[in-house]
């Protein structure tokens, strides 16, 4: 990797770095060794660029809105999981998406961030388990 794109990649990681802790409403709870393996799967050239090529094509702003024009019709059962205190993806774009899903229940975890799983994971655990217990099996 020519000297340029290698101090890119580092600046781009840096900044990543930085907004994935910003976002946590806990950071105690995301530890080095998760926040390294979240930036090592953003650590190549190709990973970033198929990003910002997503970002491009979609625009961040439509994404869920395109995403939720798409799932309107669904009828299957979908569970809607959001941090109080998301400011990646706010607490009302769940709550759009969740009126454009007929099938959707939205649950917002408190006092968590973007990361549910490193943030809430027990909160997690227990909505998915209740979900999955008010679902049909047919689904």
């Amino acid at each position: 990797m020519g000297a340029a794109l290698r101090t890119t990649v580092e600046d781009l990681l840096g900044r990543l770095r930085g907004l994935i802790s910003s976002q946590l409403a806990r950071r105690e709870r995301l530890s080095e060794d998760a926040l390294a393996g979240y930036l090592s799967a953003w650590a190549t050239p190709a990973a970033m660029g198929a990003f910002f090529q997503l970002v491009h094509q979609v625009g961040a702003a439509d994404l869920l809105g395109r995403t939720s024009l798409e799932l309107g019709s669904s009828r299957v059962p979908t569970l809607l999981l959001w941090g109080e205190l998301d400011e990646i993806t706010p607490v009302e774009e769940g709550r759009r998406l969740a009126r454009s899903l007929p099938a959707s229940s939205l649950e917002v975890i408190p006092e968590a961030g973007h990361l549910l799983p490193e943030e809430a994971p027990e909160a997690l655990a227990r909505a998915v388990r209740s979900f999955l217990r008010r679902t049909p099996r047919k689904y």
